[in-house]
């Protein structure tokens, strides 16, 4: 299954909804909650008992795949997705710069440097650190911003 299929199943971001974070699908718990718990040794009964709402299929994919919901928690912390902020494009915390265009400017041959060069908001180590978690992290944040880019353009608007 690839990342973005098992991130689906578990996981979603609403902008009604924890507010542009990760939240277990179909709650206002936010992944990272439940991914640190793991972290700190607590069972599944354990997190069932503290959140009695959740599914415990729900919290098992999330152990079972821990490796994988570890890193695109860390690699989220990158991110900030803000209704108010780029129309809640994922962008590089702290800046305007959506994440996708990142990746998509090292992918046509950029180098860290000129992208760097290009927007002096970024920081060589969030630079880094988004390509440490590129793995993980690119898929979702493209499916993120090609559908709002989609939704975007089905909105009628009226410009006078």
């Amino acid at each position: 299954m690839n990342v973005l299929d098992l991130v689906r199943k578990v996981a979603e971001i609403r902008m009604d909804r924890c507010i542009g974070r990760l939240c277990l699908r179909g709650h206002r718990i936010e992944l990272r909650m439940i991914v640190e718990l793991l972290e700190s040794g607590w069972s599944t009964e354990e997190i069932l008992r503290e959140f009695p709402s959740l599914e415990r299929d729900l919290v098992e994919r999330v152990r079972e795949n821990l490796h994988v919901f570890r890193r695109l928690v860390r690699g989220m912390g990158l991110v900030e997705i803000d209704p108010n902020k780029m129309a809640g494009l994922p962008v590089v915390r702290g800046t305007r710069i959506p994440v996708i265009r990142v990746y998509e400017m090292l992918e046509n041959s950029m180098s860290v440097q000129e992208l760097i060069r290009e927007f002096p908001s970024l920081r060589l180590c969030d630079v880094e650190e988004l390509l440490r978690y590129r793995d993980v992290l690119y898929p979702v944040m493209k499916h993120v911003h090609e559908r709002l880019v989609k939704a975007f353009h089905e909105i009628p608007v009226k410009l006078l």
